[in-house]
């Protein structure tokens, strides 16, 4: 007499919270709010770096208009206007208005 088939289990699985925060977005924010610090003590080339580093860990990342938008007043603090100015344009923003204080 052949035994019963044994009962099988589905597999079970947990899937992320919808808005849960990722390794990734933690990372992605870390290096934007360095960016950040960098902007706010003038030091320009230092936070152009840090947004480069972002770009390319992260090219298509959550933060991807913010770092943009850093750029814009790194550029301008790094002396770079004319690059400001079409990153700017670029984000259809006044390009005359980019390192306007």
């Amino acid at each position: 007499v052949p035994s019963p088939p044994s009962p099988t289990r589905a597999p079970t699985t947990t899937a992320p919270a919808e808005h849960e925060p990722t390794d990734d977005l933690a990372a992605e924010l870390a290096l934007l709010r360095d960016a950040k610090r960098a902007i706010q003590r003038g030091r320009g080339v230092e936070a152009l770096a840090l947004l480069e580093r972002h770009a390319q860990r992260f090219p298509r990342g959550q933060l991807a208009d913010e770092r943009r938008a850093a750029r814009i007043a790194a550029l301008c603090l790094a002396g770079r206007a004319d690059d400001a100015a079409r990153e700017a344009a670029a984000l259809g923003r006044d390009p005359a208005a980019a390192c306007s204080s």
